[in-house]
């Protein structure tokens, strides 16, 4: 089954904004992997987009579009830190769950006996590990795919089926899949499964335990420096606006301990200049950690 075009073109809009962060001075990231990926799909927003480039510092002009930028690097280096955090802490088995052009098997540095699980739609994962392949990337760990036709596929069948222990502590990371690739009810699937699967001592980080969809003009966001086919898009509207009960609530009802950082509050940890005035798209995004004692 393909990936849902709404999804595809979020992932590799995120995967362009990856890759501008990785060639901007003193990046938080280094992905130049996602460069390839956009290139190769040859979507005409994401490739606008890469094509562009961003000036390394906010003008009155490109303010916005600044953040913009600043925010996926921030979102994707917070991520990368999570996971590192938990594997040096003795974690050994991680699933990426529908995080679409995710290059992280192929750049963090993980230690043996690690096994990293990635549960995907079918034309994702298999459009990127070919790129990847073909440019001679080689993961640096245990790299399960779980390919799912749909979010509510039994995947965690699959999962099992691939080496996946659920008595065992699981780190999981959810990014960005719920603000891109989850209606409300394939969330609640989502983490009925993440708690059945999880063994005391897992944790779960997610990017969006309050996020509302702006209602502002995508246009007036991204003027006057993006190009024309980035200013035409509205990435607001790639997102699900449904009603649905927050992460951090619906863990927290079964025994997790939550807690939960703001965009600003991550962008003041790696001393980078965060104005949610620019970007007020981002104002409420919370991001989610959540343990099982």
């Amino acid at each position: 089954m393909s990936t849902p075009s709404h999804k595809l073109q979020f992932d590799l809009f995120y995967a362009a904004l990856r890759a501008l962060e990785s060639r901007r001075g003193h990046p938080l990231i280094d992905d130049p992997l996602s460069a390839l990926l956009v290139n190769a799909a040859n979507e005409p927003l994401s490739t606008a987009l890469l094509a562009a480039g961003f000036p390394d510092t906010a003008t009155e002009d490109g303010g916005r579009m600044f953040m913009l930028l600043s925010a996926a690097g921030l979102m994707a280096r917070y991520g990368d830190d999570f996971l590192l955090t938990e594997i040096r802490a003795g974690a050994r088995q991680v699933v990426l769950f529908a995080t679409g052009l995710d290059t992280r098997v192929y750049r963090l540095d993980w230690p043996d006996g690690t096994t990293v699980y990635e549960v995907d739609y079918p034309h994702t994962l298999e459009f990127g590990s070919g790129v990847l392949k073909e440019h001679g990337a080689v993961a640096r760990v245990t790299h399960r795919q779980v390919p799912a036709a749909s979010m509510t596929h039994p995947w965690g069948e699959d999962m099992c089926a691939a080496g996946f222990d659920p008595d065992q502590p699981t780190a999981w990371l959810i990014s960005p899949a719920i603000i891109a690739g989850l209606a409300g009810s394939d969330q609640d699937v989502l983490f009925e499964r993440i708690i059945e699967m999880s063994a005391p001592g897992s944790v779960v980080n997610c990017d969006a335990d309050n996020f509302v969809p702006s209602v502002d003009r995508w246009d007036a966001a991204v003027e006057p420096l993006a190009p024309e086919q980035v200013k035409a898009a509205n990435i607001w509207m790639l997102t699900y606006p449904d009603a649905r009960m927050r992460p951090g609530e619906w863990l927290a009802g079964h025994g997790w301990n939550t807690s939960t950082t703001t965009i600003a509050q991550i962008a003041a940890h790696y001393g980078r200049p965060y104005d949610p005035e620019l970007l007020v798209q981002h104002t409420n995004l919370q991001f989610l950690t959540a343990r099982l004692p």
